[in-house]
């Protein structure tokens, strides 16, 4: 996926897309992404945060946000923002709530649940200053 991006190469599946939108946009990533590219084998995790789960959960929230799914996480992340949260900032509150939602339903052997993820959303989004 890197390497298609590198190239201006743009993937079909919109997920993908999206996925890759963020590790452009993650430039303190880009290094990590040519090592991977290079070495697929390489530890995933820089500084504590497995990237790939990084971008991964980024593509799923914005998927989240824009498809207001689950009902609210749109105004959420809007009332973040009008609180004064940089959108970026209030982006990784709702893709932190949704990585730490999936982790935990994984590590159950359950799909993630989308309530739970609201209801995890909203208490980082009361966590927040400005």
């Amino acid at each position: 996926l890197w390497k298609k991006g590198k190239e201006n190469r743009t993937p079909k599946d919109p997920y993908l897309q999206s996925v890759l939108k963020f590790m452009l946009l993650h430039e303190n990533y880009h290094a990590m992404w040519d090592k991977l590219a290079a070495d697929p084998t390489i530890p995933l995790v820089v500084d504590g945060d497995n990237v790939v789960l990084h971008v991964a959960m980024d593509a799923a929230a914005e998927n989240a946000i824009q498809t207001d799914r689950p009902e609210g996480i749109r105004e959420l992340f809007e009332e973040l923002q009008a609180r004064g949260v940089e959108k970026g900032r209030a982006f990784h509150v709702i893709s932190g709530a949704m990585r730490d939602e999936y982790l935990i339903a994984g590590e159950a052997g359950e799909p993630m649940d989308l309530v739970r993820f609201f209801v995890r959303s909203k208490d980082y989004a009361g966590r927040v200053d400005r």
